[in-house]
């Protein structure tokens, strides 16, 4: 594993191509505050910190219950960004949120526009109801 903060270099060779990718770990969020009361028609609000700014959040709410596939709502936030509110109206009582931050790095080679290395660097969770 790569520490926060850490620099992730990868190198990939396929044929004559070589596609290099080099990024640093970004600093996980720690999650404030979780809802408060509220009814199910009313947004659910997250609140986080985070020492410094990654490329982005995803903020997610996982419904507790242990069916499979999961039910659960993602949403990307900028990495300036430290609060979210779910709107109202998740389809279940009783949810686990999390708060994870991402760091994109750079490409060198071939690569496709757009592309991005999606290097974690932690997740917090929240609980809202009971699980």
């Amino acid at each position: 594993p790569v520490a926060v903060g850490g620099r992730l270099d990868l190198s990939v060779t396929v044929g004559p191509d070589v596609y290099t990718a080099t990024g640093s770990v970004p600093v996980p969020p720690v999650i404030t505050a979780v809802g408060g009361t509220f009814t199910r028609a009313d947004p659910i609000r997250v609140e986080w910190t985070a020492a410094t700014n990654p490329d982005r959040f995803t903020v997610s709410a996982f419904e507790c219950w242990k069916s499979n596939p999961y039910t659960y709502t993602d949403t990307e936030v900028a990495g300036n960004r430290r609060s979210y509110a779910f709107p109202g109206e998740l389809p279940r009582d009783e949810y686990f949120l999390t708060v994870t931050s991402y760091g994109d790095g750079a490409f060198t080679g071939p690569v496709h526009p757009g592309s991005r290395m999606n290097i974690r660097g932690g997740r917090d969770f929240g609980v809202v109801g009971y699980c």
